[in-house]
């Protein structure tokens, strides 16, 4: 029984540093991506107005986490924070540019980006508003 409970916290523990691997090494793939091209270049950043955080965040039409969680998560992001941060929405199916050149695979996705467009934190689903906060300020 040991040995099960020993093996199945190993598992948990492999899959949680697999996870944070493969997190940074997202930012990291589309931050050299980002070196190499100037920030009016950048697919999916049209709107993003320097000198403020951002969200970016990925979504379909279709998804139901999308329309129930996400969007009204950030609403309330908006209502508390007002204009100290932007949020840039990129539907994934209409924008596969914007959807390959950051590599996302599944929505929802959010990016925080820093003042300069640079992202800094990547979540995959539903994240919470008190993350976002703590992120877009700074944390």
């Amino acid at each position: 029984m040991t040995e099960r409970i020993i093996f199945s916290a190993g598992l948990i523990l492999v899959g949680v540093v697999g996870y944070l691997v493969a997190r940074n090494a997202h930012l990291a793939l589309v931050k050299r991506r980002q070196g190499h091209s100037g920030q009016d270049n950048i697919p999916g950043l049209g709107a993003f107005e320097p000198g403020q955080p951002a969200v970016l965040y990925f979504t379909t039409d279709g998804r139901i986490p999308c329309r129930t969680n996400v969007k009204p998560m950030l609403q309330r992001l908006i209502t508390g924070l007002g204009d100290r941060f932007q949020v840039l929405e990129i539907d994934a199916m209409h924008q596969p540019e914007a959807t390959r050149y950051w590599n996302v695979l599944s929505v929802p996705t959010i990016f925080v980006l820093d003042l300069h467009g640079k992202p800094r934190h990547v979540h995959y689903g539903v994240v919470s508003q008190t993350v976002l906060r703590t992120e877009l300020l700074g944390g």
